[in-house]
């Protein structure tokens, strides 16, 4: 018997543009409009940032229980390389996009 992990599509995979509005809308009420684009619109939506930054807390958390079982495990120079790795790849790069929206969100503060 061969048993094969299952295949986790990303909801963004399963549920499609309009899934995704939904999505973003029921998630983070007041952030976006119904009928805004999800990926590329001209006016700022705040819920499909807060959903990539959630999802790239979420991958960080995972790498880092990975990070914390090659600790356990012994192998010191792996986790902190993974780490450092890790650190450079999921290290958040905003647009001025997303800088003018945070600062209008949080009434112009930083």
């Amino acid at each position: 018997m061969v048993y094969a992990p299952k295949l986790v599509l990303p909801e963004t995979e399963v549920t499609g543009k309009w899934g995704l509005e939904q999505l973003l809308r029921s998630r983070y009420p007041g952030a976006s409009f119904k009928g805004q684009d999800p990926y590329n619109s001209m006016l700022p939506n705040y819920a499909a940032l807060m959903y990539r930054d959630d999802r790239r807390l979420a991958a960080m958390e995972e790498f880092g229980r990975l990070v914390d079982t090659l600790k356990a495990m012994g192998q010191v120079s792996g986790s902190s390389e993974l780490l450092q790795e890790m650190q450079g790849t999921f290290f958040r790069r905003p647009t001025w996009r997303e800088e003018a929206m945070d600062r209008s969100y949080n009434g112009n503060r930083r």
